[in-house]
């Protein structure tokens, strides 16, 4: 949710209202009569839905809330929303605009957000994303935990003992799908309020971090972004947003490594590499045939001033610069998304699949950091002791 002073929204269509609770340092005209503090009652506000094009079907969908506060000193220290006549607590940040921007020791460069992961997760799938990122120079993961289970969740603590991983409870997908009778729930409605909820901890990620770094990254577990040269993943950042100032949100296109385009490398595709998927390689590696990079689920580095909202794919608008491209397209020249996503036909219909996989060609972007990415592997897993399986 998102709150702003002295902007009047009474003139908006709502059954929303804000409550907020300000501390006051020194006696005004808005101190109760016990104490240093105001309670605002009834303040409009305006509902938005945050994607409101997918997905289609959807019992639950997410929402940002904007209120405009009523002007006067003070400081805000909680906010309520609600339909008019109830009150519910926000346990989201709330940013109040204009405000100070919190102190930090070191605002830091470039963090990853990713959503909430739950259930079982493939440890070596989930080591050598987390190692391949680091090759890069990404220092930072926020992760969204929505109850995972098995070895993953040892994987996740080594990761937060480095220092590298911040890992975020996030109960709320279940609490939801409980509320709502998430057992009867049919499918495809089911997978509607899982993306809905997803939104939800995306934006509670923008929030809560976006004073900490200067950059923020929305990819999923089987996502890397990989810059095209060897440059580090700060470089890659600034470099896009040094060329693009205005803009909200780089979006970066995504190259698909189905897993048949990597098992049929030695058929006819339009290629003249020879090399076919490298045997006894981890995950990722050994499917380096990839589609050509595409507008297909791009997905983007976010730049937390101009942006307000954030979705799957980016941000959607720039509040406080004029004339702004909201999201701009980054060259893949410059670098694009590797989406790991087992067969095509998994994801998307056979049409789709016949024009994606027509053209395949050998990711030399991936199989640059091929050895280093095993040798960390193995250091990480022989910690972990979970190289039993090991077989490169």
């Amino acid at each position: 949710m998102r709150t702003e002073r002295g902007e009047s929204l009474e003139s908006q269509d709502t059954k929303q209202h804000c409550q907020a609770q300000k501390h006051f340092s020194s006696p005004s005209r808005w101190t109760s009569r016990d104490g240093n503090v105001s309670l605002f009652r009834e303040v409009p506000a305006r509902k938005i839905r945050i994607d409101p094009e997918w997905p289609e079907i959807t019992s639950h969908y997410a929402v940002e809330i904007d209120c405009a506060l009523p002007p006067g000193g003070g400081r805000v220290r909680r906010v309520a929303v609600g339909p008019r006549g109830e009150d519910l607590s926000v346990e989201l940040p709330v940013k109040v605009k204009p405000e100070v921007t919190p102190k930090v020791n070191r605002k830091k460069t470039i963090a990853v957000c990713v959503k909430p992961v739950t259930g079982r997760v493939d440890v070596e799938k989930l080591v050598e994303w987390f190692e391949l990122f680091r090759l890069i120079g990404m220092e930072d993961f926020i992760i969204y935990d929505a109850d995972v289970m098995g070895r993953a969740r040892f994987v996740f603590d080594y990761y937060v003992t480095l220092g590298v991983l911040r890992l975020v409870s996030f109960p709320f997908i279940l609490a939801l799908l409980d509320h709502i009778d998430g057992p009867k729930m049919r499918g495809v409605d089911r997978y509607g309020v899982y993306q809905q909820s997803f939104l939800v901890a995306m934006q509670d990620c923008f929030y809560r971090y976006r004073h900490r770094f200067e950059y923020l990254l929305f990819v999923d577990l089987d996502e890397v972004l990989l810059p095209s040269a060897d440059v580090s993943i700060q470089t890659l950042a600034r470099s896009v947003h040094r060329e693009n100032p205005d803009a909200a949100a780089f979006m970066f296109l995504t190259a698909w490594h189905f897993e048949e385009l990597s098992h049929n490398s030695t058929s006819s595709h339009n290629t003249t590499a020879s090399d076919s998927s490298p045997r006894n390689a981890p995950y990722m590696l050994s499917h380096p045939w990839a589609t050509h990079p595409m507008d297909v689920q791009p997905k983007s580095i976010v730049y937390p001033p101009h942006t307000v909202t954030v979705n799957f794919h980016g941000a959607h608008d720039v509040p406080d610069v004029k004339h702004a491209n909201v999201r701009i397209a980054v060259s893949r020249d410059t670098g694009y998304i590797h989406h790991f996503r087992g067969t095509c036909v998994a994801k998307f219909d056979e049409k789709a699949c016949r024009k994606m996989t027509s053209w395949a060609r050998l990711d030399e972007a991936l199989l640059r950091y091929g050895e280093k990415v095993r040798q960390r592997m193995r250091t990480a897993l022989d910690v972990l002791q979970m190289n039993d399986r090991l077989k490169y």
